[in-house]
């Protein structure tokens, strides 16, 4: 089951029907060890009229969720600025990454059958994912692409953000951790294209941003400049920013030399 969970500004707290818990009883301190179920946390900015609205995928090699700094951190400010978020604080694969992925829809579509789902634009979404959980957004993102017949958008996604994602699944780029954690119950390897990024972008990609650190010892490099080489093959509207030194997992960046987030509110504004 999911749940939808509201974050009430006065109140300074999150609830649902069933309980409250504040943030930092939530999230262990900003991360999440453990998540068998997908939770939708909408951060609202003022629903008297209709606002752009993230979705925001935090990271942690699939076995652990950065709530904080890839969560919490990134929807206060887009609220700041007038529009609507939701972390996503998915469940996390257990070894079938297919079940988190009919999670994510079976939530997202319980919000938008619900009276909150009722005053979101759904016209107007947009997508934000860091790490594993950039991963995840990116397959999401294709879900056109996607062999699940039933998991099709019915939301009208604008643009896709990844941080520092996780990008491939071939042999030359796999990070061995989220390998084994997305496939290691079924045999993910004769479908492993379907799980690469860069084998699921096409002429419809949507408008594209990404972020990295050239010094990322985590996750190489190399996965977004392989994604921002196939965006240019397809075409893709595109930026991207590039951190001399950032290393992985700087979310929002505060405190870093150069703030992306900064750049991207910018961008998204030009589509």
């Amino acid at each position: 089951m999911a749940t939808v969970i509201t974050y009430d500004k006065k109140e300074k707290c999150l609830y649902s029907d069933q309980d409250k818990k504040t943030l930092a009883e939530l999230d262990h301190d900003g991360i999440l060890f453990e998540s068998n179920q997908t939770i939708l946390h909408l951060f609202a900015s003022n629903h008297n009229r209709k606002n752009r609205c993230f979705l925001i995928f935090p990271g942690g090699a699939y076995r652990k969720l950065s709530m904080n700094t890839e969560g919490v951190e990134i929807a206060r400010d887009i609220c700041l600025h007038g529009d609507d978020a939701i972390i996503v604080q998915y469940c996390l694969p257990y070894g079938d990454i297919r079940d988190s992925l009919a999670s994510i829809y079976y939530a997202l579509h319980k919000l938008w059958l619900s009276p909150i789902g009722k005053k979101i634009d759904w016209n107007n979404m947009h997508i934000i994912g860091f790490s594993a959980g950039g991963h995840l957004a990116g397959l999401i993102s294709n879900l056109v692409n996607f062999p699940f017949d039933h998991h099709s958008l019915w939301f009208n996604l604008k643009s896709l953000c990844l941080g520092y994602p996780v990008v491939s699944m071939i042999e030359s780029f796999k990070d061995e951790g989220c390998l084994a954690k997305i496939g290691s119950d079924w045999n993910i390897q004769e479908n492993i294209k379907l799980y690469s990024l860069e084998c699921l972008i096409s002429s419809n990609t949507v408008p594209s941003f990404i972020i990295y650190a050239r010094d990322d010892q985590r996750i190489s490099p190399k996965h977004s400049v392989l994604y921002l080489d196939k965006l240019l093959e397809f075409s893709v509207y595109h930026e991207k920013f590039i951190l001399d030194i950032g290393g992985h997992g700087f979310g929002k960046g505060d405190g870093l030399k150069d703030n992306w987030f900064c750049h991207y509110l910018k961008w998204i504004n030009t589509l």
